[in-house]
């Protein structure tokens, strides 16, 4: 008796363009021929890289409708996955020029991502089972996230501003249960229930006035997975073979988020950029047997859970300004909560002609990456005493892991 859950992944994704449709390539030969002609422009890709006679190379774009659809058809690969949403904004403004009546440039992007998973397999009580085979029962998903957010704003304005904000919260939960009073009898007893998320948010600002430039972030990141396999009271379980009950809990949450915030015109103004992140996972793993159970095996009893998950956070703010002050800066706050329970009930008797494994294992890693070149580069241009830069991070850890 089995419920699965499927991972939807890159081999799943079957696109309708080629990398052509994103770059041509062309060359010009001694005598003048194969280079770009706008008539043809039709037939390349987006971006035109076109090796001259002498060796140089010229860049061409070709921003028409066809070849932008085609670029979003391509970048489409991002959604091979369970679950995916994006946001981007842009405010481009022509900087040739008077560029005196450009006021401000503002450029804003929410993205937001909610989902709720539940698979299980439930058999009620006084459940009677008896095969000289294997019995079975077992519940997986596997699922795939991805939140994308982006906000750019490039103009001659007095004032630039990109702001992205994204927030992502999943929760994915697996179930097995035996209800009280089960008979099995069988060669091998498995009950078994598995999650493996992986939840990946990506968020840009960037920021390029003659003025004053702000680039910031704000990212909020939910994860929250668990998986049970519990026995109810009063069961008896007879086997052979093997009685397994176990649950399995794999997390990954990534988090990337970068903001570019440059100020480089004639107007004195200062440049910022600020991120603040927060990513939580929260996962359970639970394997019990209830009270007064009797197990009796003629090989192994093992009743384990196990619980593994992980939590990086990259994050890197630039700012950099010609005539005023700049600052930059990263706030990133990372927890976890790992709940990891295996179980027997009072009164329970388990008898195995080899092993009885009673056992939870947990492991949580929280990893930041930061951006910290910003220092040596402004300090050999001279602009070091014009920049501030804040880094602050914080972890919280807490949870248990339990046998009973």
């Amino acid at each position: 008796m089995t419920a699965t859950k499927q991972a939807v992944d890159i081999t799943d994704f079957k696109p309708d363009t080629a990398v052509s449709d994103f770059l041509t390539v062309l060359e010009v030969d001694s005598k003048g021929n194969g280079g770009y002609k706008t008539d043809d422009a039709d037939k390349y890709g987006l971006i035109v890289l076109q090796k001259n006679q002498n060796g140089s190379y010229s860049v061409f774009t070709n921003l028409d409708t066809a070849s932008m659809l085609e670029l979003i058809q391509l970048t489409s690969v991002l959604a091979s996955v369970n679950y995916y949403a994006s946001a981007v904004a842009g405010t481009v403004m022509e900087r040739k020029g008077d560029t005196s009546n450009q006021k401000a440039a503002v450029a804003g992007a929410v993205s937001m991502l909610f989902n709720d998973s539940v698979t299980s397999v439930i058999i009620g009580n006084d459940a009677k089972i008896t095969t000289t085979g294997d019995t079975r029962v077992e519940a997986s998903s596997q699922t795939n996230t991805r939140l994308l957010g982006g906000a750019l704003s490039s103009s001659g304005a007095k004032a630039g501003i990109g702001l992205n904000v994204a927030t992502a919260k999943q929760n994915d939960t697996v179930c097995v249960t035996l209800g009280n009073a089960p008979v099995i009898t069988a060669g091998i007893f498995k009950m078994n229930s598995e999650s493996i998320s992986d939840l990946l948010v990506i968020t840009a600002a960037a920021v390029n006035a003659s003025g004053t430039s702000v680039g910031g972030a704000l990212n909020v990141v939910i994860n929250d997975t668990g998986a049970e396999s519990n026995v109810g009271n009063g069961a008896n379980i007879l086997t052979s073979g093997d009685v397994e009950i176990r649950s399995d809990v794999k997390s990954n949450v990534t988090l990337g988020s970068v903001t570019v915030s440059i100020s480089g015109g004639q107007d004195k103004g200062a440049s910022v950029g600020a991120i603040v992140s927060v990513a939580s996972n929260a996962s359970k793993a639970e394997a019990t047997l209830g009270d007064n159970a009797t197990v009796t095996s003629g090989a192994n009893i093992t009743i384990s859970a196990k619980n593994t998950e992980q939590v990086i956070s990259v994050l890197a703010a630039v700012a950099r300004s010609g005539n005023g002050g700049a600052g930059a800066g990263t706030v990133s706050v990372l927890t976890t909560d790992a709940r990891t329970i295996a179980g027997v009930g009072n009164g329970a008797k388990l008898t195995a002609k080899k092993d009885v494994a009673v056992f939870a294992d947990s492991e949580a890693k929280l990893i930041d990456l930061m951006f910290e070149r910003l220092l040596e580069e402004l300090e050999e241009k001279g602009q070091l005493e014009n920049t501030v830069i804040i880094g602050m991070t914080d972890h919280y850890t807490y949870g248990y892991k339990n046998m009973d």
